[in-house]
C-alpha cells in the first residue's frame, strides 16, 4: 500500500503538479479557482490515454497488414475474367510493389520480364544483368549503354557478332582504333576511314579511303555515297590541313572521279580543281556549260527595185 500511495503522490502531485505549475502563468487570475488544477490534470490524463489508444490501433493495423502480406507471399491473385496477357498488370505491380513483383518473377524464372521491369524503373545496369541471363544480348548492351557502360556494351556486342553496333559503341567510348579495327575485320574500309578521321587519326583515315577507292568493286551508287562522306570530312579544315599535299590531292581526285561518274559535273569540276587537276576540271566545266544557241546566218531578203 505504501508503494501505491507513493506512486499516486508522485504521479498526481509531482508529475502532473509540476506540469500545472509550469503552465499556470498562462491562466492568469483563473489559477485562484480550486477546480482548475484537478481539471487540468484530468485533461492531461485523458489526452495521454487517447494518444496511447491511437498508437495501439496503428500498431495493430500495421501488424495485421504484415500478416496478410506474408500469407499472400508467392501467390499471384487475379480477378476472374482478366486478360491472359498480364504484362500490363505486371507493369503496374512493379511500379507499386517492386520488391514483391520482382521476387515473384525470379521464382518463375522470367528473367527477360525482370530486365524490362528494371529498365522501366530506370535501373539500367541491373536490367542489363537480367537481360544477359535471358540471353537477350542486344537489349543488355542497350541498357549498359544507358548506364554509361558504353565500352562494356561494345565488348558484349563484339562477342555476340554485332560488329557494326560494337564499332559504333567503341567509337562513342573514344576507342576509335578498336572501332576501326572491327570495321577492317568486316571489310568496311571506308567505315574504318571515317572512324579514324573522327578520332583524329587523319592520315590513317585518308589511307583507308584511298585503299577503298583503289580496290573497291562496289556498285557506283555505293561508291558515290562513300565519296560524299569523304568529301564532307575533307571540307573540315582540321582533316584537310593535317594531310600531306600529295595525299590530300589524291583523295580529292578519287572523290571527283566518283562525282563525274555520277553525272555531277559541276561538283566534279570543283573537286578536280581543288585537287590541282585543272585539265579534268576544265573538261567538267565545259561539259556542264550549256551550248549557246546557234545564230541564224540566213541573209536578209533582197528588196525589189
Amino acid at each position: 500500500m505504501y508503494y501505491l500511495k507513493y506512486l499516486r503522490h508522485f504521479f498526481w502531485e509531482r508529475l502532473l503538479g509540476g506540469v500545472y505549475d509550469a503552465v499556470s502563468p498562462i491562466f492568469g487570475e483563473a489559477v485562484e479557482y480550486d477546480w482548475l488544477e484537478p481539471a487540468f490534470k484530468a485533461a492531461i490524463i485523458v489526452a495521454a490515454l487517447l494518444l496511447l489508444r491511437e498508437i495501439y490501433l496503428r500498431a495493430r493495423q500495421a501488424y495485421t497488414r504484415h500478416k496478410i502480406w506474408k500469407s499472400m507471399e508467392g501467390h499471384d491473385v487475379r480477378e476472374p475474367y482478366t486478360a491472359k496477357d498480364t504484362s500490363f498488370i505486371e507493369e503496374i505491380d512493379v511500379a507499386q510493389h517492386p520488391i514483391h513483383t520482382l521476387e515473384q518473377l525470379k521464382k518463375e524464372k522470367r528473367y527477360g520480364r525482370i530486365g524490362e521491369a528494371l529498365a522501366k524503373l530506370n535501373r539500367p545496369e541491373e536490367a542489363a544483368r537480367w537481360f544477359l541471363k535471358d540471353k537477350q544480348y542486344d537489349r543488355a548492351a542497350a541498357e549498359l549503354a544507358r548506364a554509361g557502360k558504353t565500352l562494356k556494351a561494345a565488348r558484349l556486342l563484339k562477342r555476340t557478332g554485332d560488329y557494326e553496333t560494337a564499332a559504333r559503341f567503341y567509337a562513342a567510348a573514344g576507342k576509335h582504333k578498336q572501332a576501326a579495327a572491327i570495321c577492317m575485320k568486316q571489310d568496311d574500309i571506308s567505315g574504318a576511314g571515317a572512324i579514324y578521321v573522327e578520332g583524329g587519326y587523319y592520315e590513317k583515315g585518308a589511307a583507308c579511303f584511298l585503299e577503298y577507292f583503289t580496290n573497291t568493286g562496289d556498285p557506283p551508287e555505293k561508291q558515290e555515297a562513300v565519296a560524299d562522306r569523304c568529301y564532307q570530312l575533307l571540307r573540315s579544315s582540321a582533316f584537310a590541313d593535317a594531310l600531306p599535299t600529295l595525299q590530300r590531292n589524291a583523295l580529292l581526285n578519287a572523290v571527283a572521279q566518283r562525282f563525274r561518274a555520277a553525272g555531277r559535273n559541276a561538283l566534279a569540276a570543283r573537286v578536280f580543281q581543288e585537287s590541282g587537276d585543272t585539265l579534268h576540271a576544265s573538261e567538267m566545266y565545259k561539259m556542264d556549260t550549256p551550248n549557246p544557241a546557234p545564230r541564224n546566218h540566213t541573209p536578209p531578203p533582197k528588196e525589189n527595185d
